[in-house]
């Protein structure tokens, strides 16, 4: 959830309105963080994230998508699909695995 993050080039954001953590008291448990960000000088989309120790945050959903009004399917499928996403994180369903040191030992494929 870097100011560049989750994008994907479907809408220029210019930066973050707010952003709310919670973070758990029991050791081990997954905080969330929800961002609000800023599209032509408003409040646009929220982008919500899992807390990975000290770490900027790692986005799970951004909702909507895209700001135009073709994809416009209104604030109800909106909580809905942030809500469902929310619920995947709360219930368990997400696993961030950590980009790391990749070794390989054994021969190269060829193709014969």
């Amino acid at each position: 959830m870097e100011p560049e993050m989750g994008v994907g080039g479907t809408r220029a954001r210019e930066g973050i309105a707010s952003e709310v953590r919670v973070v758990p008291a029991r050791a081990g448990a997954v905080g969330l963080a929800l961002r609000r960000t800023l599209v032509d000088g408003g409040e646009f989309g929220h982008h919500l994230g899992v807390l990975d120790g000290d770490g900027p945050p790692v986005l799970v959903d951004l909702a909507p998508p895209c700001g135009c009004d073709a994809c416009d399917n209104g604030s109800a499928v909106l909580l809905e699909e942030l809500d469902d996403a929310l619920l995947v994180v709360l219930q368990g369903g997400m696993v961030h695995a950590r980009r790391g040191v990749r070794r390989w030992q054994g021969e190269p494929w060829v193709a014969g």
